[in-house]
C-alpha cells in the first residue's frame, strides 16, 4: 500500500472509530501506528485494552515501530501498557500512545 493509500485509510479509520482529535496533534506517530490502532482496537471504542494493545504491538513490531520488537520479544505487554496508560482508567487511547512517543 503506497503511502498515501495508507494515510487516507488512516484518516478515514480515524473518523470512523469516532476519535475526537485531529492527526496533526498527535506528535511524532508514524503513519502506520495511525493504521494499526483501529486494526487493533477490536471493538471499536477508541481506546485499546490489554489484549488489543497486545495486537497493537504485534502489528507495530512486524513493520519494526518504536521499541515494539523488544516489547513483543520480551513480552513486556503490561509494562509498556501500564506505562502509556497515562490516567491509569486501563484503557490506552491512541492520544495516551502518542503523548508517551513524544516523551520517549
Amino acid at each position: 500500500m503506497s503511502k498515501t493509500s495508507r494515510g487516507l485509510v488512516s484518516s478515514i479509520a480515524i473518523i470512523l472509530s469516532g476519535a475526537s482529535f485531529a492527526v496533526a496533534d498527535l506528535p511524532k506517530m508514524n503513519p502506520d501506528s495511525l493504521e494499526h490502532f483501529p486494526m487493533a482496537d477490536q471493538n471499536s471504542d477508541g481506546k485499546l485494552s490489554l489484549e488489543e494493545f497486545k495486537i497493537f504491538v504485534n502489528l507495530e513490531a512486524e513493520d519494526d515501530i518504536g521499541k515494539s520488537r523488544n516489547l513483543k520479544r520480551f513480552k513486556m505487554y503490561k509494562t509498556g501498557y501500564s506505562q502509556m496508560d497515562g490516567n491509569k482508567d486501563g484503557a490506552l487511547t491512541l492520544e495516551e500512545i502518542a503523548a508517551f512517543k513524544a516523551g520517549n
